[in-house]
């Protein structure tokens, strides 16, 4: 669920949604306005029209009360990262959002309450990875710290679509592990009050990244 007490443009109120970031990422989510039946509203998103910020932009699909969307998503990095050799620099920007999509009929002030009704992981792997100054064990502009930044990593874990798992295999190490999915969403909101632009990075009252790995749907939970 998610309040929307803010004013866009000409009234509108826009949603983005992006699921599955950290380690599993990309995925098929299907959100529901209301629980009143609906039509299916199908959209696709390519790494090409995805936005990096909450903010006023023109909608990709327009959905109405009780609607049902069934959309993809690219994971965090964008699907840039595919094989070892792969660096953070070819990563065009953190968290990509899929939409916005337009609610009719909703104004600044409502509240949106949206079901995950199905997510599903539709990649062979997921991508984990840190760098100076990105990642939990590095300092940041929120979380300074006094070790010297570690250089960068990044791991790939095999997915296993029949017994929903993925592999962690270790860089320094023939040590592996199996990791139970448990797939959610990471980022989901509408538009900033007062036509703010914000990063997909942060959580707010609009939403944003908020990573609700209690609301992934029938697979998730």
């Amino acid at each position: 669920m998610a309040n929307s007490q803010m004013k866009t443009r000409r009234n509108r109120v826009i949603a983005y949604i992006v699921t599955g970031i950290l380690l599993f990422m990309g995925g098929i989510s299907n959100a529901q306005a209301q629980t009143t039946a609906g039509k299916i509203v199908k959209y696709h998103a390519t790494i090409n029209d995805v936005k990096y910020v909450y903010g006023v932009a023109e909608p990709v699909a327009p959905l109405k009360s009780g609607d049902i969307l069934e959309t993809n998503t690219v994971d965090a990095f964008g699907n840039a990262i595919q094989k070892p050799g792969d660096t953070l620099s070819l990563v065009k920007g953190d968290n990509p959002l899929t939409g916005p999509f337009y609610i009719e009929g909703a104004e600044a002030g409502d509240t949106l309450a949206v079901k995950i009704l199905d997510l599903q992981v539709d990649s062979n792997q997921g991508v984990g990875a840190f760098a100076p100054g990105f990642g939990a064990l590095n300092e940041t502009v929120y979380t300074p710290m006094l070790h010297t930044p570690l250089p960068e990593k990044i791991w790939f874990y095999p997915i296993d679509h029949v017994t929903n798992t993925a592999t962690f295999k270790a860089l320094d190490s023939n040590f592996t592990v199996k990791i139970p999915l448990h797939p959610f969403f990471g980022c989901i909101g509408v538009a900033p009050a007062g036509g703010e632009a914000r990063s997909s990075v942060v959580p707010e009252a609009f939403g944003g990244n908020m990573d609700g790995r209690r609301r992934g749907g029938r697979h998730g939970d």
